[in-house]
């Protein structure tokens, strides 16, 4: 752990956010806070709260000193009320004020108020991680109102010292609000962003969605734009970082999708992994470099990647047997063969498509340290996945394959029967069909199937590990 320095105290620096679901009335709880006694020189900000969650309404509540969300007592205590509240629980704000406005336009104002108020209390006993104080817009202007204004409910503008400590890991139990618009899938590379650092993340488990109306916890395995939901995730390197409940700014991250550069969600970090501090690698004497002067070959992986029916696996047998042939070491990754075990419990859904490629990564990794030339066929029909198992390996060390078969000779082809099982409706998830394929942008060895036969084709593969010195010619 390393020591922080804590920012001064003082109201020049103290910011409050208001977020309301309309400009006017958000306005109108800005107008009463600036006006109070101390809070001349704080920094006021709005923002609009809506039912779609904005990243940068996201990085606002977590920038804030303190959050108020203004309530409309005409709607109620409604789905964006509710969102705000959890957002900005979860990044670590203990104390949320929620601004009830319009009452004096209701007749029976005070019932109202007290209905919401009961109502807030207890969504606040399942929050657990915050107090929320609940009080009028313009308390002044209601005469049955005995309690605190919008300002005396925030409390004392003066910036809070950050926390004192920063700690150090590579995994994390943390809550992500996702904005992305395609969803999350555990298994997947992302890009994280804390602070300065730039690292890869990749999400290893989704404990469960929350639900925004009564906090409780849905099993999921994707989050959707929108969600939150609590995760474990593991990072390429190790970070610094506090808990977003001790210091916001150390505790906060962003995921940014590796494809598109999109930001897809924004983090609040709860605490190290222990397994993160209790792992250390172990070195060993004898290394990649040393196997492959042994086995006399630069291993591998020859990715090859297509359509069902492309040729995918055909010609991956070819080309293990004319590497055996030559008195090469090599071992070949089929996708059906590893689904009867390593993968035996995953279906066909994105999230386990994902999962699937990233264990066979993980697996052609070790084949690779091994000094092995690898061979996977694998449909693995998304780039961000196919990227991920690429940056597990050293550069040089991945070669993607691209089986460029068209749809419909893939459906005329059909060895397995699987089109036309899919084509009637029983196979669901069929990529190609009603799931995606997305084909290379580049690769190192795009094979037209339909110009040369699978024996042609196997030998373009050997004679490029030739050609690149993986192996003697």
């Amino acid at each position: 752990m390393t020591a922080s320095v804590a920012r001064p105290a003082s109201a020049r620096d103290f910011s409050v956010l208001v977020l309301a679901s309309e400009r006017s009335i958000g306005s109108e709880a800005a107008a009463e806070i600036a006006a109070a006694p101390g809070f001349s020189e704080a920094i006021l900000r709005q923002a609009l709260a809506g039912e779609r969650v904005e990243a940068k309404t996201v990085d606002m509540i977590a920038a804030a000193d303190a959050v108020v969300v203004v309530a409309d007592a005409a709607r109620g205590f409604t789905f964006d009320v509710r969102t705000a509240l959890v957002i900005a629980s979860t990044s670590g704000h203990k104390r949320i004020v929620v601004a009830v406005g319009r009452l004096a336009r209701l007749p029976h104002g005070r019932e109202r108020f007290e209905a919401m108020r009961a109502d807030i209390l207890a969504f606040e006993a399942a929050l657990a991680d915050a107090e929320i104080a609940i009080v009028p817009v313009q308390a002044g202007a209601l005469a049955w109102y005995e309690g605190a204004a919008v300002a005396e409910a925030i409390g004392a503008p003066t910036a809070p010292a950050a926390a004192s400590t920063t700690e150090h890991a590579d995994q994390f139990a943390a809550h992500l609000v996702w904005t992305g618009t395609a969803p999350l899938l555990p298994g997947r590379r992302y890009d994280l962003l804390a602070g300065t650092v730039r690292t890869f993340a990749t999400i290893t488990d989704l404990k469960h969605r929350v639900n925004v109306f009564d906090l409780s916890h849905l099993a999921a395995k994707r989050l959707e734009q929108d969600d939150i939901g609590l995760v474990n995730l593991a990072t390429a390197e190790a970070v610094d970082f506090a808990p977003a409940s001790e210091n916001r700014s150390r505790g906060v991250f962003h995921l940014v999708d590796t494809s598109t550069g999109e930001v897809v969600a924004t983090g609040f970090i709860r605490f190290a992994l222990r397994r993160a501090t209790n792992l250390v690698w172990q070195g060993l004497d004898v290394d990649k470099d040393a196997r492959r002067s042994l086995m006399g070959q630069r291993a591998c992986i020859l990715w090859f990647t297509g359509l069902s029916g492309s040729g995918k696996s055909t010609v991956a047998n070819l080309v293990e047997k004319q590497l055996h042939a030559l008195g090469r070491f090599t071992y070949v990754l089929d996708g059906d063969n590893v689904r009867h075990g390593l993968n035996k419990d995953l279906g066909f859904t994105e999230t386990d498509r994902v999962e699937n490629i990233r264990r066979v990564a993980e697996v052609a990794k070790l084949f690779v340290d091994a000094g092995v030339i690898v061979i996977a066929a694998f449909i693995s029909p998304f780039r961000a996945d196919r990227q991920m198992a690429r940056d597990l390996m050293q550069p040089g060390e991945f070669i993607e394959v691209f089986m460029q078969t068209p749809l419909e000779l893939c459906i005329e082809r059909d060895p397995k029967g699987l089109y036309k099982k899919a084509l009637a409706g029983q196979i669901k998830n069929f990529t190609g069909l009603d799931s995606p394929y997305e084909a290379p942008e580049t690769c190192e060895l795009p094979l037209d199937t339909s110009a040369a036969d699978a024996g042609t084709l196997a030998g373009m593969v050997v004679r490029h590990l030739e050609a690149n010195g993986y192996i003697a010619p």
